[in-house]
């Protein structure tokens, strides 16, 4: 070291700067030094409030769904969660919003499987829904349900179905509009049991109802949340529920459609969070397991059922399998009800 406090090469100082230096692993060194530039992920993930692109109105079940656990979220990131309500076109304006958003996990979307897997079919949209998007986490899922006019001869799936083949074109089923879940359950009940039944389409679902009590229609599809009360009111008779398992929203007795005497049939609404395509994996696997711990809570499970949704988590991977199923299924199905 010479008089202004320098290391000079060939100094004994010099000689031990070297032999530290060659004592410390190259890949330790080479960690240190590039932390500095490493971007942080899902570590500090999220270090600025999430929006949560909303494509349906307030009130509706994915609105009340994301108002009951986004405190929970905020609890658990320290960050506000807020709401971006994005209503129209049967949740495709909302859709084509996220979808264009930056994939900083900053932006997410909440939605049903309707605008990913039917209003392709039956409209055009602005978005592709197997590539401009990474599924997240699918949140749950809700059956609908069968419902009858109390007076019909018909007191189960294959009361039903026989009374459908004596009778061709003589029932009417109601439902809450051409190209919904509720129509689409028609067609594929009628192609399942070999049945031609008159779909009579109403503008939303407690019209459907409405008509099945008086006698307009026989039977409709319904959501369960809207129906129930009437069933427990003896205005309409349950006779089943259009899932792939019993749903927990309803008495356990009532069996499903598939199990009724239609192998096959399954006609689920589910709801999921998206991320638009190219957000980080390790910030997509943080926001599903964040919701999927927050779902395991039973409080929060009775929370679900009391805006009629069940829940029934999935991984990234496994919710990517599902829209690759469900998406060309629902093309067959709208495809063939000609909507």
């Amino acid at each position: 070291m010479n008089g202004r406090g320098k290391t000079e090469p060939g100094s004994v100082h010099w000689k031990v700067v070297k032999a530290v230096f060659r004592a410390i692993p190259l890949a330790a060194l080479f960690a240190t030094g590039m932390a500095a530039f490493a971007p942080a992920g899902a570590q500090s993930y999220p270090e600025r409030p999430v929006q949560f692109v909303v494509p349906a109105p307030p009130g509706s079940t994915i609105d009340t769904f994301l108002r009951i656990m986004g405190p929970r979220m905020t609890a658990a990131w320290g960050q506000p969660i807020v709401v971006d309500s994005r209503p129209g076109a049967g949740q495709s304006l909302g859709v084509e919003v996220a979808s264009r958003a930056k994939p900083d996990g900053y932006t997410l979307l909440i939605a049903t499987n309707s605008p990913f897997t039917i209003n392709p079919v039956i409209a055009k949209v602005g978005y592709d829904p197997l590539r401009d998007f990474d599924p997240v986490i699918k949140l749950g899922d809700n059956a609908l349900v069968l419902v009858t006019n109390a007076s019909l001869p018909a007191r189960s799936v294959g009361e039903l179905i026989a009374l459908a083949k004596r009778k061709p074109k003589s029932l009417n089923a109601g439902s809450s509009g051409s190209g919904t879940t509720a129509h689409l359950s028609l067609v594929q009940f009628n192609k399942l049991a070999e049945v031609d039944i008159v779909h009579v389409p109403y503008k939303g679902g407690p019209p459907s109802l409405t008509a099945a009590i008086s006698g307009e229609v026989e039977f409709a599809f319904s959501d369960p949340t809207a129906a129930m009360p009437l069933v427990r009111d003896g205005r309409l008779r349950l006779l089943a529920s259009t899932g792939t398992r019993r749903s927990a929203f309803l008495p356990p007795e009532v069996p499903t459609v598939a199990e009724s005497g239609l192998p096959g049939f399954s006609v689920e609404v589910w709801f999921g969070v998206f991320a638009p395509r190219g957000t980080p994996p390790d910030i997509v696997r943080k926001v599903n397991a964040q919701l999927a711990r927050d779902l395991r809570d039973p409080v929060a499970i009775k929370q679900m059922l009391d805006i009629g949704l069940e829940v029934n988590t999935n991984t990234p991977e496994q919710f990517v399998e599902l829209l690759r199923r469900e998406v060309p299924r629902w093309r067959e199905i709208v495809t063939q009800a000609g909507v």
